[in-house]
């Protein structure tokens, strides 16, 4: 039998609450819903890490994040673990990532390991193609955060450049769910914000430092609107993933291919008096969509609730093509999501935020950082959640009870905190641990990439 394709699809920041095919109340992914119907939906799928380089790397190499240790003072995956890409490769594919996040598209960050051509946000274009995707764009009025010009570019590669001989891994990586949120066509906000509010938007704030530092004060309005932009732009990326499984079918590379959509990690957007993705790690932020079509004539209508990980991806994968098993070793740390025809059924998952850099010194040099800084990890079944923190305000959430993890329950069942406690370092003292402040590694990076990234919130 030949191998199958790969697409792998991340929605970058897109939380699994704010999906319609997740149960939310609002019609945001209706093109989601439709595919979901064709695939095994996981309910509850998690991210091990809160933000871009750690989770990538984790999926790329199916390890926790404190042991691959590509963190927020060592921002590089190095050599030491076999990428998803690499492997793959040596087994005969073609690898190719169409990523809008910097973070995956540049080498400097270690992501690109392993793929054969790696093009992201500015897409080589001579002067003539540059103009008829701009006019297309302004036609389209998707003057978005890449997407449309992704499958452009998606459609140009499967027919010039596709070699039709060999199987293919496609990595996308989608950023229209991440803050700020500046690119939202015009009626997709008509469909989730009423006049007065899209009044409003333009004078909320959407400076995360600013709110971080309380410098500037937002109130739940403000916040429901941006939720509901949030919304918008979500539904535009679904409009945008229609249109690229219409490019994938009719080249007949749809019934065929082994296609995952997942995202990297959620966003907070003002829950519990936080917003991007740093500082914590509450459902908002670390619970994911995941779908999975395998590919050929097998029945993917199924819904599996149990606890995964996106560790789990680069596994299941490799046990699937029966590629990587022997080379990759102790490696992999996740499990086969369909391991046995059955679904792995964890009683806990692990998550991370490793401790942060302190990205207001410049911008805000006498902000007292102290309240952020500090290390977090987490334990949760299906059942509850225990977040240890480096500063000892320790935290635990009756999950099925209280989900948006409002009521902290730790002084009235110390026990069950005791219990999970063990549990969580019996975990984490296993892991073969990067020191990453010895390991930092520092590069320059262009002035222009610089100050997109900052405006993405990071630095």
């Amino acid at each position: 039998m030949a191998k199958p394709n790969i697409i792998m699809i991340i929605l970058d920041t897109v939380r699994a609450k704010n999906m319609s095919c997740y149960g939310y109340h609002k019609n945001t992914t209706p093109f989601l819903d439709s595919l979901s119907k064709q695939c095994v939906l996981f309910e509850n799928a998690f991210s091990p890490a809160i933000w871009t380089i750690p989770s990538h790397a984790s999926i790329f190499t199916g390890t926790y994040p404190s042991q691959h240790g590509a963190l927020n003072l060592h921002r590089h995956l190095d050599n030491r673990y076999n990428t998803l890409a690499e492997v793959l490769s040596f087994n005969g594919y073609d690898t190719i990532s169409f990523s809008n996040n910097y973070f995956v598209s540049l080498k400097e960050f270690g992501l690109t390991r392993g793929f054969n051509l790696t093009e992201g946000f500015k897409y080589p274009v001579n002067r003539l193609e540059k103009a008829y995707i701009k006019g297309k764009r302004w036609l389209a009025r998707s003057m978005d955060s890449g997407a449309y010009v992704t499958n452009h570019f998606v459609n140009k590669w499967i027919k010039q450049k596709r070699n039709s001989q060999k199987p293919f891994f496609l990595f996308l990586n989608h950023m229209e769910g991440h803050a700020p949120y500046v690119h939202t066509p015009r009626e997709y906000l008509k469909m989730f914000l009423k006049k007065e509010e899209q009044k409003k938007l333009k004078h909320i704030n959407q400076d995360r430092q600013k709110y971080l530092t309380r410098s500037i004060e937002m109130s739940e309005d403000n916040f429901n609107i941006l939720r509901s932009v949030y919304d918008a732009q979500i539904s535009y990326l679904d409009s945008m993933l229609k249109e690229l499984f219409n490019i994938l079918k009719s080249n007949n590379l749809f019934d065929n291919s082994l296609i995952i959509i997942t995202s990297d990690h959620g966003d907070m957007i003002g829950e519990h008096n936080l917003v991007h993705h740093s500082y914590c790690l509450y459902e908002e932020l670390i619970k994911v969509p995941l779908l999975l079509k395998m590919p050929g004539n097998v029945d993917n209508t199924k819904i599996i609730n149990h606890l995964v990980s996106l560790i789990d991806i680069f596994p299941t994968i490799s046990e699937l093509l029966d590629i990587g098993n022997k080379s990759l070793g102790q490696q992999l740390q996740g499990h086969n999501l369909f391991l046995n025809d059955n679904q792995v059924n964890r009683e806990y998952i692990f998550l991370e935020c490793e401790k942060p850099k302190n990205e207001f010194a410049e911008t805000y040099p006498d902000f007292d950082f102290s309240i952020y800084d500090r290390q977090l990890l987490a334990i949760r079944s299906k059942k509850d959640k225990y977040i240890w923190t480096s500063d000892n305000n320790h935290e635990l959430y009756d999950i099925e009870k209280n989900p948006s993890e409002q009521f902290n329950i730790i002084t009235t069942m110390p026990e069950r905190a005791k219990h999970l406690e063990k549990q969580l370092f019996q975990w984490y003292n296993s892991l073969e641990k990067t020191d990453t402040e010895k390991q930092v590694k520092e590069f320059e990076l262009d002035h222009e990439i610089k100050e997109h990234l900052k405006g993405l919130g990071y630095f």
